[in-house]
């Protein structure tokens, strides 16, 4: 966040416009969303109304890669089984990106595993701008 504090003259029946400057972005890629706590402030004088104190701006970058949260190890708890083998029950990886993401998990759901035997599980996060994000946990059948 950018914190752009605007000074204006008022009195009770009188407020003075103000030509609020915008802040200059510096990054390594041109794709971002400026946005400021005043939805309809532009490059016109803007009349304060005296209860406003400060400009918050907020950049966005649209150009990140997907934070993703897996876990260390994921127990699956298979309580009545009688086989060997179950079919895989994989959790949700949470993930954080300024876009939609696609979770893609190798080996897939469902694959065939036996219990109380470790399987290494590798998901993939890619963006809606194409950025990708790995990260990999083990994953146990439990019986």
């Amino acid at each position: 966040n950018f914190y752009v504090t605007a000074y204006f003259r008022h009195s009770r029946s009188f407020v003075s416009p103000v030509s609020v400057q915008f802040p200059t972005v510096r990054d390594n890629d041109p794709y971002y969303t400026l946005a400021s706590s005043i939805a309809s402030i532009d490059s016109a004088p803007y009349a304060f109304d005296g209860t406003i104190d400060r400009v918050v701006w907020n950049v966005t970058d649209h150009r990140w890669p997907p934070v993703l949260k897996c876990p260390e190890i994921y127990f699956d708890y298979v309580p009545n089984t009688t086989s060997s083998v179950i079919a895989a029950r994989l959790p949700i990886v949470t993930w954080t990106d300024a876009s939609d993401v696609h979770l893609m998990y190798e080996p897939v759901n469902g694959t065939r595993v036996e219990i109380n035997e470790p399987l290494r599980l590798i998901v993939t996060a890619v963006d809606e701008h194409g950025n990708l994000a790995k990260c990999s946990f083990w994953y146990i059948a439990k019986g």
